[in-house]
């Protein structure tokens, strides 16, 4: 027997995100330009929060300002302001239990 899993993911209407209001890694590294090398790193605990964001690269990194400096950091390490997308599920009654547990949201 097949089991299966439809995800569709509706875009919110939100615009893009102001702020960071959440940093998902002990670390943070940063870089001093947008598409350059990283230049250090900084313990989450020393970044002040909620970090109003200045500018979002076409690489995926945000500018902020962290201790009177402006750095980029990347988007996958912050949690930001904009709204999250409103997932549907399908599941079969087989993977029906899986996609629950695994976040996936509720099946239909």
């Amino acid at each position: 027997m097949a089991a299966g899993i439809a995800i569709s993911v509706a875009a919110p209407a939100a615009a893009e995100p102001t702020q960071i209001v959440k940093i998902k890694v002990k670390q943070v590294t940063f870089y001093e330009s947008a598409d350059g090398k990283p230049a250090g790193r900084i313990p989450r605990d020393q970044i002040s929060l909620p970090l109003g964001i200045k500018e979002i690269s076409g690489n995926g990194r945000f500018l902020v300002t962290i201790g009177n400096k402006d750095l980029w950091i990347p988007k996958v390490l912050a949690v930001t302001d904009e709204g999250a997308p409103e997932v549907t599920v399908s599941c079969q009654q087989i993977t029906k239990s899986y996609a629950t547990s695994r976040g996936f949201g509720n099946c239909k």
